[in-house]
């Protein structure tokens, strides 16, 4: 059975990068310069593994 390759083939790759609760911590506080950042605890950040691509369309 071959296995099938994302339409986006970055996807993984910041799927990856994001499932570390620091480098999640590390981008936001670069990238969103926003009061509210300051106030995010890093203890209580859940991983959420999920798609929400229905599989109609997983290939569009």
């Amino acid at each position: 059975m071959e296995e099938s390759k994302p339409h986006q083939p970055h996807d993984k790759g910041y799927k990856y990068l994001l499932s570390s609760k620091k480098v999640f911590m590390d981008l936001l506080r670069s990238f969103v310069k926003q009061k509210w950042v300051e106030q995010v605890d890093e203890s209580t950040i859940i991983k959420v593994d999920k798609s929400y691509i229905l599989q109609d369309f997983a290939d569009k």
